[in-house]
């Protein structure tokens, strides 16, 4: 089974603050997992 995984967050489009920094340090790896079947919406 293909897995999708959506992130939703004011954050994601949000480049201030310490969230901002988490989301971008996680998205390289969880990029790795899912490939083209990650998104990020903010």
């Amino acid at each position: 089974m293909d897995y999708f995984l959506v992130e939703v967050s004011y954050e994601a489009g949000n480049k201030v603050g310490g969230i901002w920094t988490v989301i971008t340090s996680k998205s390289s790896t969880i990029k790795n997992l899912f490939g083209d079947n990650y998104l990020a919406i903010g």
